[in-house]
């Protein structure tokens, strides 16, 4: 698909959250996202205007997309993290030791 094609999907996708999947022409997932508003995330990435170069890299090897809707964002956020490391997408940032960060709680009143 062409960026105009790519962006005329992009206008018919659901506004609901969800995650995005971005394939280049091999079929291969390239880039996972997620958004609040699929339809307005995924469409500012086909969309004139000033872009980082790493987007513009990116825009220029998406060649399709795919979409999940989640019930919220936080099931976004976790089938994003999934789908990342399921797909290990080349434009997606990576922990060099594949894990996620932990949570610490630190309660200042107890002693150190």
């Amino acid at each position: 698909m062409s960026i105009s094609e790519l962006l005329e999907k992009s206008k018919h996708l659901p506004t609901e959250s969800g995650c995005y999947l971005m394939k280049s022409a091999s079929g291969k997932v390239i880039y996972v996202g997620k958004a609040k508003n699929l339809r307005s995330r995924v469409s500012s990435y086909f969309q004139s205007g000033v872009k980082n170069a790493k987007t513009q890299v990116l825009v220029g090897h998406i060649r399709d997309l795919d979409f999940v809707i989640t019930e919220n964002e936080v099931e976004a956020l976790v089938l994003e993290n999934n789908l990342i490391k399921e797909h290990s997408p080349k434009y997606n940032i990576r922990l060099k030791d594949d894990r996620s960060y932990p949570y610490v709680l630190v309660d200042m009143s107890e002693a150190f």
